[in-house]
């Protein structure tokens, strides 16, 4: 199975390739509109979010503020 971070980084890779396609083949005028089309892309998973997994600051053991993601890790899931 893919893993996400590799689904990612390929469009790191993809996206120079196709904004030079679309300079060298339609000019600099529709580079703006490619970059519009990928924030729209870029933003709708962003629809999927239906909650979020929030952490209070004085739920944190301020000790190590680094472990706020055991926090997450070890609590119990909630509803």
């Amino acid at each position: 199975m893919v893993n996400m971070h590799h689904l990612f980084m390929s469009a790191q890779i993809i996206t120079p390739v196709l904004s030079g396609a679309v300079m060298e083949f339609n000019g600099y005028r529709y580079l703006y509109l490619y970059s519009v089309t990928c924030a729209i892309l870029a933003a709708l998973p962003l629809i999927f979010v239906k909650k979020g997994n929030t952490v209070l600051l004085k739920d944190l053991e301020i000790g190590d503020p680094g472990n706020c993601s055991s926090y997450i890790r070890d609590r119990n899931p909630v509803g």
